[in-house]
């Protein structure tokens, strides 16, 4: 008996807009990261601290978060340029990590409106990023079979 033939999948639209806005949002993210450096350097050398309104920590943790999101951003962009199957649990898990940073900010930041409203913009971007990801069309593309 015959194996059947299968067609190569073609790339939904909606997954190569998504892809190509992650590889922006990674590049600004590492740039945001080495600007994070900058101010830490600056911070550490006493040059101009009064110009650096973050606390040493609250550089710490913004570098280090900008340059994991940017470097998983960046992944996950050409992965899914290339429909590669790991691209999609990356997907999943970077925009988990951009809700827990988000809620993270919050509790750094406060609750009021000007972090709310950023905040919450971001919060819904994610979710809605994530349902789509989990529809069987883009879960078929990046060659995951559909949740049972």
């Amino acid at each position: 008996m015959a194996s059947p033939v299968t067609e190569p999948v073609k790339r939904p639209v909606g997954v190569t807009i998504l892809a190509v806005l992650a590889v922006i949002y990674g590049i600004f993210n590492l740039l945001l990261a080495l600007l994070g450096l900058l101010g830490s350097a600056l911070l550490a050398s006493r040059i101009a601290p009064a110009a650096i309104k973050y606390s040493a920590g609250t550089l710490i943790y913004a570098t280090i978060s900008d340059a994991v999101l940017g470097i998983a951003f960046l992944a996950f962009g050409a992965g899914a340029l290339m429909l590669k199957g790991w691209a999609w649990m990356v997907g999943v898990g970077v925009f988990v990590l951009l809700m827990v940073r988000q809620v993270l900010d919050f509790v750094m930041q406060g609750f009021g409106a000007g972090p709310i409203i950023r905040g919450g913009i971001t919060l819904v971007i994610a979710v809605a990023v994530l349902v789509y990801l989990f529809t069987p069309d883009v879960r078929r593309a990046f060659g995951r079979t559909a949740a049972r």
